[in-house]
């Protein structure tokens, strides 16, 4: 017969939500860290700058943008 009914062909490749999407930044970051791409070093370096970012570091202003007050 046909394909299942309720079902359309392609829809799970499409949706954010079927794990065909791209790793959050912080999560690629521990997997690596946990399959031993990288040192328990680089890890804590990377995931400081990476948290430092998402938080508004040092340097949170872009030039012509403002800044800050």
């Amino acid at each position: 017969m046909g394909r299942p009914l309720g079902r359309r062909p392609g829809l799970a490749r499409r949706t954010p939500w079927a794990g065909g999407g791209t790793e959050a930044p912080l999560a690629s970051l521990a997997r690596r860290y946990a399959d031993g791409e990288i040192t328990e070093e680089e890890y804590r370096t990377r995931r400081d700058t990476l948290l430092e970012h998402l938080q508004g570091g040092p340097d949170d202003s872009k030039p012509g943008q403002g800044g800050t007050k």
